[in-house]
């Protein structure tokens, strides 16, 4: 079983922001949601993971290393 810091280590590997997600960034996304020029913006899934969900499926399929 890998360790914590080697599974820490191993998520923002596959993270295009190559970073994990702060309180900052939640902090930031949630003031977005709140403004009101978002009124349009209701009933959508929104993929709030640094661009991960992008690389999903090359790394499902063994498309990349």
């Amino acid at each position: 079983m890998p360790t914590h810091e080697a599974t820490l280590a191993a998520i923002v590997d596959t993270n295009p922001m190559g970073r994990h997600t702060t309180v900052e960034d939640v902090a930031d996304f949630v003031e977005l949601l709140l403004d009101p020029r978002a009124a349009w913006l209701n009933g959508a899934v929104i993929d709030f993971d640094g661009g991960e969900h992008f690389t999903l499926g090359d790394r499902l399929f063994g498309l990349k290393p």
